[in-house]
């Protein structure tokens, strides 16, 4: 099984943004963190790895140079890779290009699932995984509160007005997950120190 996990870093919500004066975020003012929908997705595929016996589990980010040390504590809690798509000309990207970039990056690994949070606590558009997954012809299975993977198959519970709705769709497939799939866990002792040797 392999998994990737779309992960963005984000300026922390505890501080304060602030604009520059390009008129978007100032990064650089703010301690980046990972998104927090998305260390959601990524305990999903660390707990769906678990259940499966072992699963490969890699992280994709799109962002600037410094985010390796963000993608370090998605390493320090269970993931084996991570992957930084990184040029200054990307600064800025709008959805599509950044679903376009993702969705490239996707061509080149080798995966069963890729997991991605709702949205980011930075943009909170929500369209990046719907975008990416058309481009690469995915099913796309939104709002899961709970995600199974049963003979190449994913099934997830889709949250909806009136209570949820069971999709399913053949591997492989996107699947977006919300913070209902459960509370991510803490990095351990062990796991901070084999993220510093990790890819």
């Amino acid at each position: 099984m392999r998994i990737v996990v779309l992960l963005k870093p984000v300026p922390d919500t505890t501080g304060q943004e602030r604009l520059g004066p390009d008129l978007r975020v100032d990064r650089a003012a703010v301690p980046a963190v990972i998104n927090p929908n998305d260390e959601h997705a990524l305990e999903q595929a660390l707990r769906l790895g678990e259940a499966a016996g072992g699963a490969e589990i890699s992280l994709l980010t799109m962002a600037g140079g410094n985010a390796t040390e963000t993608m370090r504590k998605g390493l320090a809690m269970g993931a084996q890779r991570g992957v930084l798509v990184s040029d200054p000309a990307l600064a800025g990207s709008d959805a599509l290009v950044t679903a376009r970039v993702l969705a490239s990056a996707l061509r080149s690994l080798e995966f069963d699932l890729v997991l991605a949070g709702a949205d980011t606590s930075d943009g909170r558009g929500g369209v990046v995984t719907a975008a990416i997954a058309a481009l690469l012809g995915l099913p796309y299975l939104s709002y899961a509160q709970k995600v199974e993977l049963t003979h190449g198959t994913v099934r997830v519970r889709r949250i909806s007005p009136r209570g949820y709705d069971l999709l399913e769709a053949p591997l492989p497939a996107m699947a977006v997950v919300t913070q209902a799939v459960g509370e991510p866990r803490y990095p351990s002792l062990k796991g901070i120190m084999a993220a510093r040797s990790r890819e």
